[in-house]
């Protein structure tokens, strides 16, 4: 094998993505020294080989860390779906118990005013009711205070205007 086919072997990208690379570039290294090709170029081909697989095996690791950022993203993801659907459910729970409360507020508005006219004619008769208990308190006292201090009536003079008329006619 050439070394430009070895270099084409250990660069091509679709080779690096073969977990055996590593073995087969030995083998072929082993080869390379065997024929008896230990000459400059070989040692440089012998670096560019065992970079190219460093660079594989870095492939290699690279695409296990892949595989491990991708399961760690999709877990994430997993995780905020669910955490996006409790909080949806948590949403449409408020906006069902705010509807509920809207509801019963506008019940209650309804009830107080069915309950306004009986509240107003209730302190209505209320107020009556002691209006009529005081003046009763006030009476109850003048007649005591009668008793106690005797008979005291209120007399009332009607006006007394003089007829002029017979007067006029008795002059006259």
């Amino acid at each position: 094998m050439s070394d430009d086919m070895l270099i084409h072997f250990s660069s091509n990208s679709s080779n690096q993505s073969d977990q055996s690379l590593p073995t087969k570039i030995a083998k072929l290294e082993a080869r390379m020294v065997g024929r008896g090709r230990g000459s400059r170029g070989n040692d440089q081909m012998r670096s560019q080989i065992s970079s190219s697989a460093a660079s594989a095996s870095n492939g290699q690791l690279e695409n296990s860390c892949h595989k491990e950022e991708v399961a760690s993203l999709c877990a994430k993801v997993a995780a905020l779906e669910e955490e996006l659907r409790k909080s949806r459910q948590e949403a449409s729970d408020k906006h069902n118990l705010c509807h509920q409360l809207e509801k019963e507020l506008k019940e209650l508005k309804d009830y107080e005013q069915q309950m306004k006219p009986k509240r107003t004619k209730m302190i209505s008769d209320l107020l009556i009711s002691v209006s009529k208990a005081e003046r009763q308190e006030a009476r109850m006292k003048v007649r005591q205070d009668s008793l106690r201090l005797g008979n005291v009536g209120v007399i009332r003079y009607g006006l007394l205007v003089p007829s002029l008329v017979d007067e006029r006619g008795k002059k006259n």
